[in-house]
């Protein structure tokens, strides 16, 4: 009998292992599939919540905060604290001198008359304190008449009759047979080179006044513009083509300024201007550099418009910029021979104002391929992904692609109705002359769009697959 219960109790206890061991498989299942549904559920909220809105915040003041100080680095630029051998004073001299006169348009005795004769006399001083230098001086006065076509603004012919031109040559007593030409109204830079103790190994015409003259023997040149007043001259056009001109700028600048983002816009047509860059680069096949001030445009050509507006140290940088290019190329090899040089454009841009950054267009077309080549190598990768992780990234890459452009499209539409109603308030471009304005006026109301497409864009879209999944 005991043996009996023995053999009961053993088979009892052995039934119980038996159905504990097949219990403990199925918690484990239950546990896996708990926990593997746990990770799905909290896999999109890890990756809605990448960037909220308060950290979005908070990149936008940083970034803020940076360009702020990329202004005030830019404005500390335009002190200059040790002057070249360009005398920005005898400039502003010049320039009070012959804005003294009052308005000189076109025809009129000021600019005809008393301007060109200031000029004529501040050249003679010149030529007479340079006679035992190395240079000769040649001044030719012409009054051509003509006409050329201007595309902008629906298209007109600019017609004038007996512009007076003065024309300086500067060259070696030994005589040159290639010239610069210097499109601006420094008699300072003038005097600086007829001074130089080394003679120069090309010769320069500065042209006063400037509509025609006879340039034939002219290989390039460099032509000072203004949209503005005072602040930094910006290059903004080179070429056509002739690489070795950037590289000039480059290598001679003092306090280098460039940007080809500008050529790129200027010469698209989106700006409704033209300078004399186009004058002599169409209708003389002469490369050359263009330079502008662009700072306080809202005062340019108007009333407003007057020498005191006009910092000394915006003076000084100019000079300091355009008397070292011209020193550079006068005394270079490819002045000699510029066709040897001619093919090719250039892709330009400074650093902070303290260098320029140059390569040929050519190398910008290979390092944008590798780029491109390197973002589909990428996305290839993604799509070969095993089970449907593949799909699933395109399908969130796509999604937040359509999500930018979405962004960018409704951005523009309410800058252009806040610009459409500001227009209508009568005050119509009062930002340009207030810079913060225009920042919290149009920057809020672009940033604030942004942030709102995003915003919703991670609710719907993402919260839509949160309850998916």
């Amino acid at each position: 009998m005991e043996r009996d219960s023995t053999v009961r109790r053993i088979r009892t206890q052995q039934n119980q292992q038996q159905q504990q061991q097949q219990i403990q498989p199925d918690c484990r299942d239950e546990a896996a599939a708990l926990n593997g549904l746990r990770r799905r559920k909290h896999k999109p909220e890890v990756r809605a919540g990448l960037l909220g809105e308060s950290s979005a915040v908070l990149l936008l003041l940083g970034f803020v905060c940076l360009l702020w100080l990329l202004v005030l680095i830019s404005l500390q630029q335009l002190v200059i604290s040790s002057p070249g051998h360009f005398n920005a004073l005898w400039a502003r001299k010049h320039l009070e001198q012959i804005t003294s006169v009052g308005p000189r348009t076109v025809g009129s005795p000021e600019n005809e008359i008393m301007t060109v004769n200031y000029l004529l006399d501040q050249i003679e001083q010149i030529r007479t304190e340079s006679k035992t230098g190395p240079h000769s001086i040649t001044v030719d006065v012409q009054r051509p008449t003509g006409s050329f076509s201007i595309d902008f603004l629906g298209g007109f012919t600019s017609y004038y009759d007996r512009v007076t031109n003065i024309a300086v040559k500067l060259e070696p007593k030994t005589k040159a047979q290639h010239f610069m030409l210097a499109n601006c109204h420094f008699d300072s830079v003038l005097h600086s080179l007829a001074n130089l103790s080394t003679p120069l190994k090309h010769g320069v015409v500065f042209l006063f006044n400037g509509a025609e003259e006879n340039i034939l023997q002219v290989r390039a040149f460099v032509n000072l513009e203004a949209a503005g007043v005072g602040g930094k001259e910006v290059v903004f056009q080179t070429g056509p083509e002739n690489p070795w001109l950037v590289q000039a700028y480059v290598r001679a600048a003092v306090h280098p300024f460039a940007s080809v983002v500008g050529q790129e816009v200027f010469q698209s047509g989106v700006i409704p201007s033209d300078t004399d860059f186009r004058i002599y680069r169409d209708f003389g096949n002469i490369p050359g550099i263009d330079l502008a001030f662009i700072e306080n445009g809202f005062i340019y050509h108007t009333k407003y418009d007057t020498p005191e507006r006009i910092h000394t140290d915006s003076i000084q940088r100019a000079g300091d910029n355009i008397l070292s290019v011209l020193k550079h190329l006068l005394m270079s090899d490819e002045l000699a021979d510029s066709s040897a040089y001619r093919h090719g454009n250039m892709v330009f841009f400074d650093l902070l104002g303290v260098t320029v950054v140059a390569y040929p267009a050519r190398v910008g077309t290979i390092i944008n391929y590798m780029a491109a080549v390197a973002t589909v190598i990428y996305l290839g990768k993604k799509c070969m992904l095993t089970s449907n992780a593949g799909g699933r990234y395109m399908r969130d890459l796509a999604c937040a692609a359509c999500v930018a452009v979405l962004s960018w499209f409704v951005t523009l539409l309410t800058v252009l109705i806040v610009a459409l109603l500001v227009t209508l308030a009568g005050r119509s471009m009062f930002w340009y002359s207030h810079f913060y304005a225009a920042v919290c006026l149009y920057g809020s109301v672009a940033v604030g769009k942004i942030l709102l497409i995003h915003t919703l864009a991670k609710n719907l879209y993402y919260g839509a697959n949160r309850e998916t999944q």
